[in-house]
């Protein structure tokens, strides 16, 4: 028995102990770009208390009214999963990612030549927060299904 035990470890290689990945070895690609997403999503958002005295003092408006663009860009973004959601359930991740990508990109590059606060509020605030959800329901989705599945 002791002999067979030992033929049987002596024909093992290394690359025979370790396990194939299920995904081909794209599961941690993906988690990476979903930490990257998340860095950029969250940043925008949670960076907007910085911004705010630097935008009162530029459109010469309260800080209370200036912060309406934070709240509507948080707001938007939590309320819009529904959304989102179904966007992704009838057109799949990839394509609701990208169209996000560039409208969320449209959005903040137009947010940054706003002329007053009120223009500010509709790119920034509602259109850059409707947009960002998608990449937050994306990321989590093909996390889960590349990490589970």
């Amino acid at each position: 028995m002791e002999e067979k035990e030992k033929n049987y470890n002596e024909d093992l290689d290394d690359e025979d102990l370790i396990p194939t990945p299920p995904d081909g070895g794209w599961g941690w690609m993906v988690t990476f770009a979903s930490l990257v997403c998340s860095f950029i999503v969250d940043g925008i958002g949670y960076t907007f208390g910085v911004l705010l005295p630097v935008f009162a003092e530029h459109f010469e408006e309260s800080k209370g009214k200036v912060s309406l663009v934070g709240s509507l860009l948080f707001g938007v973004y939590l309320c819009s999963g529904p959304i989102a959601s179904g966007l992704v359930n009838k057109f799949g991740c990839r394509p609701v990612t990208i169209a996000g990508s560039i409208i969320a990109s449209v959005g903040f590059l137009l947010g940054s030549f706003a002329p007053n606060l009120n223009i500010l509020i509709l790119t920034y605030g509602v259109l850059g927060g409707n947009i960002s959800n998608t990449h937050r329901l994306t990321k989590l989705q093909d996390t889960i299904s590349f990490t589970i599945l």
